[in-house]
C-alpha cells in the first residue's frame, strides 16, 4: 500500500502545536520510516515550503518526502498526486477538501489523528 500523507496537518494534531520544530519533523519522519518498514508500506510525505521556490523530493528513513516550495501548497501537491495514483493509495488527513477529492477519486482517506493513534 502506499500511504500519502498530509504532513503538518498530522505533525500538528499530533502535537496540538501552531508550529512544528525541524527536529520534531525529523522525529516524525524517523518514525514513518520504522512503521513504512514494519508494515511493508510505501509512504510519501508532503510539507509546505522548504528550502526552495519549487517542489523539492528527497528520501529520507526510508520514505519518500515532498516540500511544495513557495509557489504553491502542499495541498495541491497531494491533489497532484492524487490524480497520479489512483489505485492502493491511502489518504492521511483531516483536510476536508482533500478528503473529499479523494473520495471522488475513489481513494480512501484517514483522519489524521486516527492514523497517529
Amino acid at each position: 500500500m502506499h500511504i500519502l500523507i498530509d504532513g503538518y496537518n498530522v505533525l500538528k494534531q499530533m502535537l496540538t502545536a501552531d508550529q512544528v520544530s525541524l527536529p520534531q519533523r525529523r522525529a516524525f519522519t524517523n518514525m514513518l520510516g520504522k512503521y513504512a518498514a514494519k508494515k511493508n508500506h510505501t509512504i510519501t510525505v508532503v510539507f509546505d515550503g522548504g528550502p526552495d521556490t519549487w517542489p523539492r523530493k528527497e528520501r529520507d528513513h526510508g520514505i519518500t518526502i515532498l516540500y511544495s516550495g513557495t509557489k504553491q501548497t502542499a495541498d495541491d501537491v497531494i491533489k497532484k498526486l492524487l490524480l497520479e495514483k489512483k489505485h492502493g493509495v491511502l489518504l492521511i488527513s483531516s483536510d476536508n477538501e482533500l478528503k473529499a477529492r479523494a473520495a471522488q477519486q475513489g481513494i480512501d482517506s484517514m483522519n489524521a489523528d486516527d492514523f497517529y493513534t
